[in-house]
């Protein structure tokens, strides 16, 4: 049972001094919807992120999430409960597994038989998702830009393929046979200095400023750059701000940065900015202007792609909490072989580690046979089309290396139009590039952010700070398992993308950042109930920034 001291502690961590009437309201909501102060407090950061541009509850907003969110969610686990059935279901095998079939050889089915060719095992006792089944509007389009957007080529030619590849040299690929583990204090450091003074100098470079140098004098005027941290102690805040010199500039040492005088920020753990100011207490620097924007531009290859590129993107987890019959994603797979695009995009886990049926004692086969089965499946659905499946990889996969950036999956099966790649990835589809990542850094990004006199769209802000920071995970300290060497290398934009997929489980958007198109098509699952998934189509030819030719739908699955 929740407590008020509990949401007390919670909303602390965000940076967020609840009043009592607030504190109540929680605690109410917490006990008539059986939610802890954690999980509740969570929720608000999520759904306050989507919905406004502060993360500051009131009774109203509460009250909103409540109609908006867990109303709905009671209502589902109250019908999971009651639907839960006890017999066993071989919804997604080739054939009822047993004790006695489970070595048995696999028998192939036609794309017809789709339903039944997901790989699962029968001693796991799977419902048939009565909640899903009596849906209502399936396939709805929830958001779309077709009526913000002009020219659309309608010539569409499915039987013609893509080329799609990782961006740049192979030599800078993350490939399976990457290290990542036992990493020294001073590798860390090292890692950590390089962004610092590549971003560093870039600024100062940019904006035609002077020579930047550490704290030499007790008072007087400074240009310098560095890295935002905040109090070893908590999240960051405006009165407890640091800056963290390379050591090149200072020697690594940390200064305090003053934000007093700045009429606008949008500041995060991990942030390389140049500061000009001046130097007070010869210890603190008082910021009178602050840069951090070093976007890169578009590619400029040129971009050869069909009359008009259709592209279906789904984000994990690809099944309900309480089963793994798949389900959503036979009917996303079914929907793909009806509309047959070039490309179909699934960003990871397929086996996610925290599912509640996916351990050992419940499993009559190994993970990797799992995982192999449902790629025969994923691509029997296109074995007569021409449709590129690429699957990101995701450190939360069960059988996989827990680590970010995470290396590509294996499987034993090969495929011609089957494409593994890293989390996150370059893509280059034809000149094309496709920024694509399986971390939901937005998410985590809207829990430390800070930010004074910025209106207008909180989630535009989010995505914008991976773009002007050349990278798809800048949070420093990390919120995941990261290995630095590898982050350094193969978690920066070399370019900045036409296109960037971002899930996550804040709500879905299609927004235009830095002439970059950024989609969420949120999750394809969300815990007991359905999701969504993008439909994009881009036309051709592109010069610049594809938002003005491109359409895409967030459809209900």
């Amino acid at each position: 049972m929740a407590s008020i001291d509990e949401l007390k502690v919670n909303f602390h961590f965000m940076d967020i001094e609840a009043k009592n009437d607030i504190l109540e309201k929680c605690l109410e909501l917490c006990s008539k919807y059986e939610v802890s102060a954690e999980d509740l407090v969570d929720q608000w950061s999520a759904f306050a992120a989507s919905h406004f541009n502060t993360i500051t509850p009131t009774l109203a907003a509460l009250e909103l999430m409540e109609h908006r969110e867990l109303i709905k969610q009671q209502q589902q686990l109250r019908q999971k409960r009651r639907y839960l059935k006890t017999e066993v279901k071989p919804a997604l095998t080739t054939e009822a597994q047993t004790p006695e079939t489970v070595k048995s050889k696999k028998r192939h089915r036609s794309p017809e038989d789709d339903k039944e060719n997901l790989p699962s095992t029968s001693a796991l006792n799977i419902s048939e998702s009565f909640t899903y089944h009596n849906r209502s509007n399936p396939l709805k389009v929830l958001l779309s830009t077709a009526y913000t957007t002009k020219n659309i080529s309608r010539n569409y030619n499915s039987a013609v393929s893509v080329c799609v590849k990782q961006y740049g040299p192979q030599s800078n690929w993350l490939s399976v046979e990457a290290k990542y583990m036992f990493e020294k204090p001073k590798i860390i450091t090292t890692c950590i200095n390089e962004i610092i003074e590549y971003l560093g100098h870039s600024l100062i470079k940019k904006y035609k400023l002077e020579n930047p140098q550490g704290i030499l004098q007790l008072t007087g005027n400074i240009v310098t750059f560095g890295r935002i941290c905040c109090n070893p102690k908590g999240k960051l805040k405006p009165t407890s701000i640091q800056l963290e010199y390379s050591v090149e500039l200072g020697q690594g040492n940390r200064i305090s940065l003053n934000l007093s005088k700045l009429p606008s920020y949008a500041l995060f753990p991990g942030q390389v900015v140049a500061a000009v100011g001046e130097v007070i207490h010869g210890n603190t620097v008082v910021a009178h202007e602050l840069y951090s924007n070093v976007t890169l531009p578009l590619s400029l290859e040129e971009i050869k792609i069909p009359d008009t590129l259709e592209m279906i993107i789904a984000a994990a987890p690809f099944t309900f909490n309480h089963n793994i019959a798949y389900e959503p994603l036979q009917d996303l797979l079914k929907y793909a072989a009806e509309k047959k695009p070039h490309l179909l995009v699934l960003t990871g886990p397929l086996l996610d580690e925290s599912h509640e049926n996916l351990t050992d004692e419940c499993l009559l086969e190994s993970y990797d046979s799992l995982f192999n089965n449902l790629i025969d499946c994923i691509m029997t659905t296109f074995k007569d089309l021409t449709t590129q499946v690429v699957i990101v990889a995701s450190q939360k996969e069960i059988f996989h290396v827990p680590v970010y950036p995470t290396p590509p999956y294996v499987s034993k099966n090969k495929y011609p139009n089957l494409h593994f790649v890293p989390d996150p990835s370059m893509l280059d589809i034809g000149g094309l590039i496709v920024g694509v990542t399986a971390t939901d850094v937005l998410f985590q990004m809207s829990r430390e952010e800070i930010s004074l006199g910025r209106s207008g769209d909180r989630m535009s802000r989010l995505v914008s700070h991976l773009i002007e920071q050349q990278s798809f995970y800048p949070l420093i300290p990390p919120k995941l398992r990261v290995s630095y060497r590898l982050l350094e290398k193969h978690a920066t934009m070399d370019v900045t993308p036409h296109l960037l997929i971002l899930p996550s489980t804040l709500r879905y958007f299609i927004k235009e950042v830095n002439g970059c198109m950024v989609v969420n098509p949120e999750r394809l699952t969300k815990g007991y109930t359905a999701g969504t998934f993008a439909h994009l189509k881009i036309s051709a030819p592109i010069k610049g920034p594809i938002f003005s030719s491109s359409e895409c739908d967030i459809i209900q699955i």
